[in-house]
């Protein structure tokens, strides 16, 4: 078996991939963990929908670029020159979106526009968009590569830099939510410079050399990373939307009830998820095996997903109670809906890494929007009747139709 896994690249990659988000969600367990025990709830709430809103912001930034990457690296004859034009890129229109995104609070966040009134509060939310649109781009390098090791270690690095900085930066400059935001600007600036310097170099088989660049981006190589660039946002969009919608429809500590379970239902998504993108950087270099490996990917990633949904719903309450009484009476139902609907999520992901390996842009988008109008729509409506529990059952319906579809119209 250890054979086989060392000579099949889709399971070595999906196992490193899979590695990465399990550590990453256990340091995230960790350090929501603490700051529960730092933090006030209505805190957390406030700063789950800052964290949600600049995830957002560097996800619309990236222009798809990162598939970009990954589809043509392979074939660039210039590597660097192109690395440095993904990242120029995507961080000046990052810092355009971001900068719209405060100045229009008002229409779109009132719950935010706090952060209108404090400098040193928007700049850290800035310095944050910034750095996650940057370290997310490489991490599509680093698959690109076919060097995932890299893409586990770095963001494992970030997951304990987080867990170390939170306890300094709460008795430094008190238990706000400026202290949880340098937390995160801190750990990401620090990897996004080891990354730079260090890890990229070996992941190439060319000299790097980090510069700013606007020149070279080819029509075939935008057309695609735009067209995929629309599904990814679309893909993204309810995950970042939902906890703003949270906050603003049952306030701050609420939010804070809905973020915990959300983010570890999501960890754990994208620990039984990896194989999609395993499959997406395997395929795209492999394109006359693509339904082959695609069936290979459903097969495990399906028993990995079924596991993991029956193993969270069994420690669910437990699993909630370390962070405090009221998170385990209040989001214990929210996770057993969440664990479910981790099944259904990882398929859609699976399928949706095919349609881009083939370039069939049409029943990808579909799919994603689909997903969007359905979570978004039924989260508000089932969420003013149900509170917490609508908002979850708004997430596993919307999953569970779009597989649905994809299964009729697009297996086999």
């Amino acid at each position: 078996m250890i054979q086989f896994i060392s000579k099949n690249s889709l399971f070595r990659n999906s196992l490193a991939l899979a590695a990465n988000s399990l550590f990453a969600s256990i340091l995230g367990f960790i350090f929501w963990w603490l700051a529960a025990r730092i933090l006030s709830t209505e805190t957390i709430g406030l700063a789950s929908g800052l964290i949600s809103a600049a995830i957002l912001l560097a996800t619309a930034a990236q222009l798809g670029l990162g598939y970009g990457v990954i589809k043509w690296y392979a074939e660039s004859n210039n590597k660097t020159h192109l690395i440095n034009l993904v990242l120029s890129w995507g961080g000046v229109t990052c810092l355009i979106f971001t900068t719209i995104f405060i100045i229009g609070l008002p229409i779109w966040s009132p719950k935010l526009l706090f952060i209108q009134n404090n400098i040193d509060l928007s700049l850290a939310f800035i310095t944050l968009a910034l750095l996650l649109n940057l370290t997310q781009l490489l991490d599509s390098v680093f698959i690109a590569t076919r060097h995932s090791e890299f893409l586990v270690t770095t963001n494992s690095l970030i997951s304990v830099l987080r867990v170390m900085l939170l306890g300094l930066f709460s008795w430094l400059i008190g238990k706000n939510i400026l202290g949880i935001m340098l937390v995160f600007d801190i750990s990401l600036g620090v990897i996004f410079l080891l990354s730079i310097g260090w890890f990229l170099p070996q992941a190439m088989t060319e000299r790097y050399q980090p510069f700013v660049v606007f020149q070279g981006l080819s029509t075939n190589f935008m057309k695609y990373s735009l067209s995929n660039h629309v599904a990814n946002f679309l893909q993204q969009l309810p995950n970042q939307i939902l906890p703003i919608l949270a906050l603003n429809l049952f306030g701050s500590i609420q939010t804070a009830h809905f973020f915990i379970p959300w983010i570890i239902a999501s960890g754990l998504s994208a620990v039984a998820a990896a194989g999609s993108l395993s499959l997406f950087a395997e395929g795209a270099n492999d394109i006359d095996n693509v339904e082959e490996l695609f069936y290979q990917t459903v097969t495990y990633s399906l028993i990995i997903s079924l596991f993991i949904a029956i193993g969270l719903i069994i420690i669910a309450f437990p699993l909630l109670s370390i962070y405090g009484n009221s998170y385990a009476a209040e989001a214990t139902p929210l996770l057993y809906i969440l664990a479910i609907a981790i099944i259904p999520t990882v398929m859609n992901l699976i399928y949706f890494s095919k349609f881009r390996i083939q370039a069939r842009l049409k029943p990808l988008i579909i799919g994603q929007t689909t997903i969007v109008i359905l979570s978004i729509s039924l989260a508000y409506g089932l969420g003013l009747q149900w509170g917490l529990w609508g908002v979850g059952w708004a997430w596993l319906i919307a999953q569970g139709v779009v597989l649905g579809l994809n299964f009729m119209k697009y297996s086999g």
